[in-house]
């Protein structure tokens, strides 16, 4: 990687300006988990049942072999 000399400036003056700008971001807040039998962990058991059940719609649908892409994705 070639680095000129105004290049290697702004990348020191933004290494050093890093810590102020951190300190100015707000606390980013505790995630909470909802617990079980409270609202809104009926709605998350709701969108999952939800999820399974439409999974298991397309999994029930057989589809001919023509109609699969014919591209071979390699790893």
């Amino acid at each position: 990687m070639k680095l000129s000399r105004r290049n290697s400036v702004r990348l020191l003056a933004g290494a050093a300006a890093m810590p102020a700008v951190l300190a100015q971001a707000p606390a980013i807040p505790p995630v909470r988990v909802a617990q079980k039998g409270s609202a809104a962990g009926a709605d998350v058991q709701a969108a999952r049942d939800e999820l399974k059940s439409a999974a298991q719609r397309i999994a029930a649908v057989k589809l001919p072999r023509t109609v699969e892409p014919a591209v071979r994705f390699r790893a």
